[in-house]
């Protein structure tokens, strides 16, 4: 930072131009009157334009550099930074001895007078702050620092000491720090490693270059190493975690040039990601959803959102940007706005009384006519594409590795972060150090109810909350709300969208085939019905086949569908179990129907016919078990049977032959031998 130059001129001055020599005749008004010396003609020309020319003649005739003091690179509160408290009192004494102004009091002193030999008033003012102030400096010091100030003012009389800058690793060894810098390119992409590591592959990398001990450098130590690497690698230390090395790649490498809007719409960001919750999906699992959102850039306003369960797809986005096309019907929480005070939105004035009971007119509605995702394949699908395209709106592509391009979006995940999901109950925090070990067994919500709560939380309350990125330009302390901007913006925009009516969310739903039944259509395994349908109940082509029909349906809304009629229209069917939810304690015994389904043991269909062809083999098996035990049982008994026949007849012979020999017994003489 150079001094500037002091340019005086006076009337009837003589001044140089590129145009000429000219006579100043006459000033007023912030322009002065010439007259060329040549052609005696009158000139009138504003001062900033004669100071710009004035300068840029001294500059080429070369006066510019004698009269400029000597340039320094330092603002003035960097100088006076790098001053110590003795050398700030030395300045008005240094003045006066140069010039004469009195350091003390009003009235310049004899012994400091301009004619006064330097040696003398040299030790006049030694002794002088010696003895006043208690100062000690010797003659020759007081003397040097004089000249020094005298030359280059107060920037001369900094310590040299303290702002010598050097280059960075001036010392170090060129064939270290050149070996070193491969070595750190190399690790980019590569799994973060340790100081000792990097010195060892240093000291093999020196080896291979310099296989001549004699002409090889020394390896530094690992504190060398150390300091080396930080200096070298700046933020893509290969130590840091390779995480935030990629974050750090991706920052901008140019000056930051902001896309600037004029209007609410004219950019609007989509973005999706994974909400830091757990909640209970309709099928009774509970994971994380996916949350996208479009944001609008000059308002911060959440124009739109969706959840899904897994990552969002084409149909999905559309339904997105059915949601903000068309408003949805007033809430039965709208009475908040009332008990708040919030105002209506100013478009709301452009709605005639029917679109008044139909759209929730203290919210803004923005069109977006320009969104900016990323190079995602589901915001490339043919759907999203074609849904822009039928309402104008233009989809624009982020340059890849870029997340600044999509910085407001990226934000406002924070905000919901912050202000939303960490207040549910299951919230998971961002990373796996942060989460507690009992989030799983936490009472979460349905998923139904978190959407439902977040569109409340965002139309109440984020919408009227003073936002960090709207900042007064003037008052910095002035925070902004969407609400407010959107509002403001109304009247300077010139002109405003209209809403888009039910007819153009339907079209923008995703649609299914089916055919009309006794009890209405299915969708999801859920039926639908209207007293509409009548007409297309059981009807049947020239094949005799089903007559089908097209249904739409919104993925965030079970309680309707819209079957497309004959005549073009639309004939909206209610879930025939939406008024059984209504009863008490209806959405509780659901849940804990989910809770014992998940907890205890059941089966499906096909397991339980299954089992049933099992239950059938082991009867059978069972069966044949029993008939082959009693055949067993009836020869054993029947073995037996015979066995005690064959015991009896045996026994009945001996009986008989038995009885037979004593009845010979009487018949024969008694025999005997004398």
């Amino acid at each position: 930072m150079s001094t500037p130059i002091t340019i005086t001129i006076t009337i009837g001055q003589t001044i140089h131009l590129e145009t000429g020599d000219f006579t100043v005749v006459e000033w007023g008004g912030g322009n002065f009157r010439l007259r060329n010396e040549l052609t005696d003609e009158y000139e009138i020309i504003d001062h900033i334009e004669l100071s710009r020319q004035l300068r840029a003649e001294l500059k080429l005739a070369g006066q510019a550099s004698t009269e400029e003091k000597p340039k320094s690179k330092h603002t003035l509160g960097e100088v006076l930074d790098d001053l110590d408290e003795a050398t700030l009192f030395l300045i008005p004494h240094l003045q006066e001895l140069i010039d004469g102004t009195p350091a003390v009091g009003d009235e310049p002193r004899k012994k400091y007078a301009p004619h006064v030999p330097m040696t003398s008033k040299l030790l006049s003012k030694a002794k002088e702050l010696k003895e006043d102030y208690g100062f000690l400096i010797s003659d020759g010091t007081l003397k040097r620092r004089m000249l020094h100030f005298r030359k280059g003012g107060i920037a001369a009389l900094r310590d040299g000491r303290t702002v010598r800058q050097e280059r960075p690793l001036r010392r170090a060894d060129e064939k270290v720090t050149d070996a070193l810098a491969e070595l750190i390119a190399s690790y980019v992409g590569r799994s973060s490693p340790t100081y000792s590591r990097i010195r060892a592959e240093l000291h093999r990398k020196l080896i291979k270059q310099y296989p001549n001990p004699e002409e090889r450098p020394q390896l530094p130590s690992l504190k060398t190493v150390e300091r080396y690497v930080i200096k070298l690698a700046g933020n893509q230390n290969p130590v840091k975690p390779a995480r935030q090395r990629e974050t750090a790649a991706l920052s901008p490498k140019n000056p930051h040039r902001p896309r600037q809007v004029s209007a609410p719409g004219d950019e609007c960001q989509m973005d999706s990601t994974i909400l830091d919750c757990l909640v209970r999906f309709p099928n009774g699992n509970i994971r994380r959803p996916h949350l996208t959102i479009l944001v609008d850039k000059r308002t911060r306003s959440i124009v739109a959102h969706n959840f899904t369960e897994g990552a969002a797809k084409g149909f999905d986005h559309a339904t997105l940007l059915a949601n903000a096309l068309v408003p949805r019907r007033l809430r039965s929480w709208s009475t908040y706005y009332d008990a708040l005070g919030l105002p209506q939105m100013p478009w709301s004035a452009h709605l005639d009384k029917q679109q008044l009971e139909e759209f929730d007119t203290h919210r803004p509605y923005i069109f977006p006519r320009r969104i900016l995702t990323d190079n995602g394949t589901d915001y490339r699908s043919n759907v999203f594409r074609l849904a822009c395209e039928r309402y104008g709106i233009h989809l624009t592509e982020a340059p890849k590795k870029s997340p600044a391009s999509k910085a407001i979006v990226e934000r406002a995940f924070h905000t919901i972060k912050t202000h939303f999901t960490q207040y549910l109950h299951g919230y998971t925090s961002g990373n796996i150090e942060s989460r507690g070990e009992k989030v799983a067994s936490e009472a979460v919500l349905d998923l139904d109810v978190v959407r439902e709560l977040f569109d409340r939380w965002v139309a109440v309350i984020y919408q009227n909350k003073r936002h960090r990125g709207l900042v007064d330009p003037i008052n910095p302390d002035q925070r902004h709300s969407p609400n407010s901007m959107f509002a403001a913006s109304m009247e300077i925009s010139g002109h405003f969208v209209l809403a888009w009516e039910e007819e153009d969310f339907i079209s923008l739903m995703p649609r299914e085939t089916r055919t009309v039944q006794a009890d209405g259509v299915e969708i999801n395994k859920r039926k639908y019905d209207s007293p509409h349908l009548a007409l297309l109940r059981g009807k049947k082509t020239a094949n005799g086949d089903g007559k089908s029909v097209d249904v739409h349906y919104d993925p965030n809304d079970l309680n309707r569908v819209w079957v497309r009629a004959s005549n073009d229209s639309w004939i909206e069917c209610t879930w025939n179990r939406q008024e059984g939810l209504s009863r008490p304690m209806e959405r509780l015994y659901n849940q804990r129907v989910h809770d014992f389904s998940r907890d205890n043991v059941s089966f499906s269909a096909a397991e339980a016919d299954d089992q049933m062809l099992e239950f059938l083999d082991a009867v059978i098996a069972e069966n044949a078990e029993l008939k082959r035990q009693a055949a067993e049982e009836e020869q054993a008994l029947q073995e037996t049977e015979r066995s005690q026949r064959r015991k009896s007849s045996i026994a009945d012979a001996k009986k008989r032959a038995n009885d037979g020999f004593d009845d010979l017994d009487d018949d024969i003489p008694d025999l005997r031998i004398v």
